[in-house]
């Protein structure tokens, strides 16, 4: 439609009502496509073979992937968590037509295969598809849906009331002072490899223009030119490692301050809604109560 208000001679070869609009999988490649991010994707597909046109779709490891090469339309956090709700599949919606806020999080924790949604008597309730499948396979574990969700607001509740405390957070969060000293320390250490290298590489063509103007022999010149070597090679792997370690410290630092965030945020959360479950949950095990009418046993992972 951009293209024949812009260019009246333009042709799209078809003229149906619906030519204009978006479809689902339209949307859904939209959603998909990491060039959004400022990334460009290349060698997605090849061919099968020389003879056939026929082609095969690349897994992403073997893509070319180069990050930073045009702005950005939405920030790569943005588009991973598309990507992970993508991932997990069925867009679990209820009878009101919200979403489930823990869709496609809750796993058997026998088989690890994911609880899908079924109505009862009772409401709704998860209970395990490996069993529903083949009950030879896994014996099977359920629970109620608004059991799950009230487990783990609590437990998550249970959370916050911790990270709230300021005796906890004096004891295992560092201040912001002492993380941005310890970045500035990196910083720093990564300066002063990064000029020695500078000085051992200038070094290094000093003595090939001493070798090219008969300063030094060729048997000085192979002794000095492997000290260089051995050095430059040292020197590169300690910069390597600080870089490392100075991009930990800033992850960590971030992450924590995130978390904070958070936790502020949903502090006073007395339901458990879909952004607190992608935000904070990353999965929940459903257990096999050992007895009837016992309390169904959960493990929680957070993403913090």
């Amino acid at each position: 439609a951009y293209k024949k208000q812009n260019n009246p001679a333009f042709n799209r070869g078809r003229s149906t009502a619906l030519a204009e609009l978006w479809s689902d999988s339209t949307v859904l490649g939209i959603l998909k496509k990491q060039v959004y991010t400022g990334t460009t994707v290349q060698h997605v597909n090849e061919k099968i073979s020389y003879k056939s046109k026929r082609l095969r779709r690349l897994p992403p490891e073997r893509r070319a992937v180069v990050q930073g090469t045009h702005a950005a339309v939405i920030d790569t956090e943005t588009w991973e968590a598309v990507q992970r709700k993508l991932a997990e599949g069925g867009a679990e919606q209820r009878r009101e037509g919200r979403r489930d806020a823990l869709a496609g999080k809750c796993r058997c924790a026998l088989c690890g295969g994911k609880l899908q949604s079924k109505y009862g008597r009772a409401g709704k309730y998860l209970r395990c598809r490996t069993h529903a499948v083949a009950p030879e396979r896994c014996p099977g574990v359920s629970i109620r849906r608004d059991e799950a969700a009230q487990c783990v607001l609590e437990a998550l509740q249970a959370c916050m009331a911790r990270y709230l405390d300021r005796e906890y957070l004096a004891r295992h969060l560092r201040p912001p002072e002492a993380a941005a000293h310890r970045q500035e320390q990196l910083a720093l250490r990564a300066a002063r490899l990064e000029q020695a290298l500078a000085r051992q590489r200038a070094c290094r063509k000093t003595l090939y223009e001493d070798r090219v103007d008969g300063a030094v022999t060729a048997a000085q010149f192979a002794e000095l030119s492997a000290a260089f070597e051995a050095e430059i090679a040292r020197l590169g792997k300690e910069l390597a490692a600080a870089e490392r370690e100075r991009g930990a410290a800033a992850e960590q630092a971030a992450q924590c301050v995130t978390a904070e965030q958070l936790v502020k945020k949903y502090a006073r959360a007395d339901v458990l809604t879909d952004e607190m479950a992608e935000c904070m949950v990353e999965a929940v095990l459903v257990g096999r109560p050992e007895r009837q009418r016992r309390p169904v046993p959960l493990e929680i992972r957070w993403r913090f």
